[in-house]
């Protein structure tokens, strides 16, 4: 009786590690360990930390972690180990995820550096699609060839379809996260078309080629080809919505802010960038400004901010310390917020939205918060940047004193604008803000001084009119001469008519529908014509002769507007036309009608 005790004993005892087993190996528990990376680095270790290629792949990391979708309840890590029982990349429960060294050496598999960051940002973004998801690793179910024939048992069958509709669902799961890890890498700044390849071999034939597994019916990952294809569609979907976020800056240039933020959110819906959720951020603190205008048009224009439609345009905006909150609604800028933060959080070192985010900061009173921007993200890489200091000298000035603080920060505001005057003479914003904190405090001589440098920079515009209030005599009438570009609009303004149509005969024809808005585009041979609604409002053409800029200055004037890209080039906007400049020549001329253009708002 003791002897057959024992044996039900130890048999049991077996039964039960037998089923740990199966349960560790083919359906794991929710609490399983292998679902937490501790279990793995136990049993495969970890590759050496300070090795070359693990500080890169760590960048790497960290550039596409920062615009990839995430969890609220966990923040994925990075892990990369020694090896991993055949495993090259996977996430796992605990938000790791865990890349192998064998993955690496064959992501980085030649010289070309840049390609090789791009073969392991795809496998980064590949992964981290899936933990965004909460699409966890699963081990491998085998499945034997089913014979129909030759089964009798029914539950057999009934088991293997279901086998075989979940692996169809984990291949769908696949498909949408090589779907997504385009998008992410793409935001990231890493090139997609270096996953598709040639029409002789692409990542995927590479990938099977150098690991030591091979494309199985058990394997949820689509075959090589098919994947491409998908990637190719992916690719060319966004290329097609390109148009959108281009269009959506014109508009924005010439003042048309409703169209162009109806532009820029169709195409975020696409690709959901760092720059595009800038610009939408940025529309929407200028949609604020206006509204904040008509309530209270001194706190409105308090002081000239600076901002970029993702570049280092400025623009003007700025409120006296809480008198706005008795007049305006004090949510304004919450939409702006909103979408600027997003911005800073898809890339920490997206200057334009960092410094987009301190004002509309500063106008929803948050002080103290604009300066922590500004010092810890603005700041940190680029120290002298006129655009970021101007802000922070506001914010500075408009943070002290208060009950919380002892020090006033008159002083410190003042020497940082006295300081971008030395460095930057000709940037009117330090000159405006430096004008109006003098005149707050009384130094009402000082005040008039740097206010009239600033009227020699902006003869127009609400902050000159604002300020000229100020003044003992009549700023001077600085109406420029109102001329059309030497080199006449190759298309008719207004409604698309019969001679509309002859003009445009030969011109391709993309249709783009958003919501409400109806916009054609036709190009041809460098020309492009956008009209609204069957309404031609911009055409933008090539220049035919090349154009001095010396002699361009003496007809045309100063510009009424200065859009300045970060690589240099510039779009100046005068009063019926635009030209984009780029290496110091004039390369494009953007016609226009200016009455639908308001010049007066920054």
């Amino acid at each position: 009786m003791n002897i057959n005790n024992n044996i039900k004993y130890y048999f049991s005892i077996i039964f039960f590690v037998l089923t740990l087993l199966l349960a560790f190996t083919a359906f794991p528990s929710t609490n399983s360990p292998i679902d937490y990376a501790n279990w793995w680095i136990k049993q495969y270790g970890t590759w050496d930390t300070n090795h070359e290629l693990v500080i890169r792949v760590h960048k790497v990391f960290d550039r596409v972690l920062a615009v990839a979708d995430k969890q609220g309840n966990y923040f994925p890590k990075l892990i990369i180990l020694r090896s991993a029982n055949g495993n090259y990349a996977l996430c796992l429960k605990d938000g790791s995820v865990l890349i192998s060294k064998k993955a690496i050496e064959i992501c980085y598999n030649n010289k070309d550096m840049d390609k090789c960051d791009s073969k392991i940002a795809f496998i980064i973004a590949h992964e981290l699609s899936h933990l965004a998801k909460n699409d966890f690793w699963k081990p491998l179910i085998k499945i034997q060839k089913h014979n129909s024939t030759q089964s009798k048992n029914k539950d057999s069958n009934n088991t293997f379809f279901q086998i075989e509709n979940d692996l169809k669902d984990e291949q769908k799961k696949e498909i949408e996260a090589d779907d997504f890890a385009i998008v992410y890498m793409a935001m990231a700044g890493y090139n997609p078309r270096v996953i598709i390849g040639n029409s002789e071999t692409n990542f995927f034939h590479e990938w099977l080629k150098q690991s030591d597994s091979n494309s199985s019916p058990n394997d949820p990952h689509p075959a090589p080809d098919n994947r491409v294809e998908n990637i190719k569609k992916r690719i060319n979907n966004i290329v097609n919505h390109v148009e959108h976020f281009n269009i959506g800056v014109r508009l924005y240039q010439l003042g048309k802010l409703r169209d162009a933020l109806a532009f820029f959110e169709s195409f975020c819906e696409k690709f959901p960038s760092r720059e595009v959720y800038n610009n939408i951020g940025l529309i929407h603190y200028k949609l604020a400004i206006q509204k904040m205008a008509k309530c209270d048009k001194q706190s409105a224009y308090r002081f000239k901010l600076s901002t970029a439609l993702d570049i280092n345009t400025i623009a003007s905006q700025m409120i006296y310390k809480n008198n706005f909150k008795e007049k305006c609604k004090d949510d304004l800028f919450k939409l702006a917020l909103r979408y600027l933060r997003k911005a800073c959080e898809k890339d920490p070192f997206y200057l334009p939205a960092h410094i987009n985010y301190s004002s509309a900061l500063i106008m929803a009173g948050k002080y103290s918060k604009s300066v922590g921007v500004l010092l810890d993200e603005s700041l940190q890489n680029n120290k002298a940047n006129p655009g970021a200091l101007n802000n922070l000298a506001v914010s500075f000035y408009l943070l002290g004193p208060n009950p919380f603080i002892s020090v006033d920060m008159f002083k410190d505001a003042t020497a940082i604008l006295k300081d971008l005057i030395k460095k930057y003479p000709e940037y009117s914003s330090s000159y405006y803000n430096l004008g109006r904190i003098q005149d707050e405090r009384g130094r009402y001589a000082a005040s008039k001084d740097n206010w009239k440098k600033f009227l020699k920079f902006e003869k127009k515009g609400v902050y000159a009119q604002e300020i000229s209030k100020f003044f003992d005599y009549k700023i001077a009438d600085t109406k420029s001469k109102i001329k059309p570009f030497e080199e006449s609009c190759p298309i008719r303004f207004g409604e698309i008519d019969i001679s509309t149509e002859k003009q445009l005969k030969n011109y391709q024809k993309k249709v783009i529908k958003i919501g409400t808005i109806y916009c054609e585009v036709y190009s041809n041979n460098n020309i492009r014509a956008i009209a609204l609604d069957d309404v031609v409002e911009i055409v933008e053409a090539p220049i035919n002769k090349p154009v001095n800029i010396i002699s361009f200055n003496e007809k045309y004037g100063k510009p009424l507007k200065t859009f300045e890209n970060l690589s240099g080039s510039k779009t100046l906007l005068f009063k019926k036309f635009a030209v984009d400049i780029q290496n110091d020549k004039i390369i494009r001329v953007i016609h226009f009608e200016s009455k639908r253009v308001d010049l007066s708002k920054g």
